[in-house]
């Protein structure tokens, strides 16, 4: 392959890609990394978190101080999960928001979308075709089979944290036979979980590529993108592929760690501490109305502009470091 060609399929697979590799690095530290300090649960099992985030926690980035927190790693390839939320006081914001492995806002659960009032919800992967089952209020679906779902409970004051611990209490994951209480389909094959590279690794190390071909076996792909894919192909990036980096020659692996490397030279950091992109092409969703837009290669053609609600306002961006 031409090596300048092989530098720019490289570039727009690493802008395309980075969100889905980091927000993999998080999940893979949340939920298969049992040895991990940030370790919450397994997959498809909810972790209440009854108090404020602090400096000690570093897998997300910048994470709300007044919204204790529960996660959901969900592996939807078996079958869809039912999240059960209780009744919660008018006044108390929460929400539940659904994240698939693009990074997609793909929905909300919670006080602005479906309100306080408590009731089930179902999540299903790309494979499930089913309709509304008996005592679910509304079905929610991803275009991905491994997604995350971010819970927030408003905490009022210091000393509201027993109300909050309350509210999380009831909080219920169950998997769609459980919910309905019949049997269960057959058990997929455990999934061979690549270990992440650490976010310096990320910006450096060709292995980027791997770990982007393999978070896209679990993303079908959309056929607005036959077209990305085949060229991604071209240099080994796609579902299910490996490109063996110790047998690229030196001018291809150069054009890899060129093509992606370089992505994040404009970043620099601020005086009081905040990062700012001057140029680059990684820069964040407009946090303020009236802020210029910024198209990036997003999956399936999306902006990011667009009400929440919807699943067309997606942008590909880590949206848990959204902080809705």
């Amino acid at each position: 392959m031409d090596i300048k060609n092989a530098r720019a399929l490289a570039k727009e697979a690493y802008i395309y890609g980075y969100p889905m590799v980091d927000s993999y690095r998080v999940q893979y530290d949340y939920f298969q990394d049992r040895g991990n300090p940030q370790f919450k649960a397994p997959w498809n099992q909810l972790c209440n978190i009854p108090r404020v985030y602090t400096a000690a926690d570093t897998a997300v980035v910048t994470p709300n101080s007044d919204t204790p927190y529960s996660w959901l790693g969900l592996d939807l390839r078996s079958e869809p999960l039912v999240l059960t939320v209780p009744a919660i006081d008018k006044d108390r914001y929460f929400c539940i928001q659904l994240i698939d492995a693009y990074t997609f806002d793909v929905d909300y659960i919670g006080s602005r979308t479906t309100g306080n009032g408590g009731g089930s919800y179902l999540v299903a992967g790309p494979g499930w075709d089913g309709g509304m089952p008996a005592g679910v209020d509304e079905v929610f679906r991803l275009e991905t089979e491994l997604a995350l779902a971010v819970y927030r409970t408003q905490l009022f004051r210091r000393d509201d944290i027993d109300e909050v611990k309350r509210v999380q209490a009831g909080y219920r994951v169950q998997s769609l036979s459980a919910f309905l209480g019949g049997p269960a389909p057959q058990a997929v094959p455990a999934v061979d979980f690549m270990t992440p590279l650490t976010p310096e690794a990320q910006r450096t190390d060709v292995r980027f590529f791997n770990v982007l071909s393999f978070v896209l076996q679990y993303c079908p792909a959309h056929p607005s993108e036959t077209e990305l894919m085949a060229r991604f192909a071209e240099i080994g990036v796609g579902a299910g592929r490996s490109i063996d980096i110790d047998g690229l020659s030196a001018e291809m692996k150069a054009a890899l760690e060129q093509g992606h490397g370089r992505r994040l030279d404009g970043v620099r950091r601020d005086q009081g501490g905040a990062h700012r992109h001057e140029g680059a092409d990684l820069r964040g969703p407009p946090r303020h109305p009236g802020a210029p837009e910024e198209q990036l290669p997003l999956p399936h053609g999306r902006s990011r502009a667009g009400p929440l609600r919807h699943r067309q306002a997606g942008g590909h961006v880590p949206a848990l470091y959204a902080g809705l």
